[in-house]
């Protein structure tokens, strides 16, 4: 998914790097259940170089672009909001994409990620899970990036009992994690801040505890640590991407 800052020209993206060497790029990897990463980036930024289409985009990266968004400047509390509000259609046409991804195997589970952190994946994944949400489909929100965990803060919920709790406490059951937030929205907040985020994110517990999570929610979608972190969702050997 392209991030292109404004102006936007029609049929025009510019992906560049932003100064001091961080990369512009968030991706989407799909999978079914747990075969998050074992689908398509939704986009890459290259250093210092630019696309002048999303035809240029697909035939330079290799990979389908499913949709592009609109960089919106504004700060505070409401940024996060103006930069989902303004790109509604785009959501919208991300969500049809990936049902026409998956239209052999329905879609159970997706992972959003990035190459580095403050890169919007987080962003990404709300605005999905919402447009998901909006057809009447009940839909979890996993916040999986346990170094900086945002989605609490996103929806005013607690960030603890959540996920670290969970995955170290099996007894203490869905009900004492997950919330509902908004018609059809559940969360899964990050939890109580772990001493090794890193294991607990590759962990097979973890993969067990997404694909159960599968089986009673229309969608999973996992906001997930950024590559450049060291730590990512593994697939899951029992399911097929």
């Amino acid at each position: 998914m392209g991030v292109a800052e404004e102006p936007v020209h029609r049929n025009r993206i510019s992906l560049r790097s932003r100064s001091g060497g961080g990369s512009e790029c968030t991706r989407i990897r799909r999978g079914r259940r747990l075969a998050l990463g074992l689908g398509w980036a939704v986009a890459l930024a290259l250093f210092y170089r630019r696309f002048g289409s999303i035809r240029e985009v697909e035939a330079g990266l290799g990979l389908p672009v499913l949709a592009a968004l609109v960089r919106v400047r504004r700060g505070g509390p409401d940024g996060r909001t103006a930069v989902i509000d303004h790109n509604a259609e785009a959501f919208r046409l991300l969500r049809t994409a990936l049902e026409f991804a998956a239209v052999d195997r329905p879609l159970k589970a997706v992972a959003v990620t990035s190459c580095g952190p403050q890169e919007g994946k987080t962003t990404v994944a709300v605005g999905l899970a919402q447009a998901v949400a909006a057809l009447g489909q009940r839909v979890l929100l996993v916040d999986a990036d346990l170094r900086l965990s945002e989605l609490h803060r996103v929806f005013k919920s607690g960030q603890s009992p959540g996920l670290t709790d969970w995955l170290v406490n099996a007894q203490l059951g869905r009900d004492g994690v997950i919330r509902a937030v908004r018609d059809g929205l559940h969360l899964l907040p990050a939890g109580t801040p772990a001493p090794n985020p890193g294991d607990l994110v590759a962990s097979r517990r973890l993969r067990e505890l997404v694909r159960q999570l599968a089986g009673e929610f229309d969608l999973v979608v996992v906001d997930s640590p950024p590559a450049a972190a060291g730590a990512r969702l593994q697939p899951d050997s029992n399911s097929s991407g």
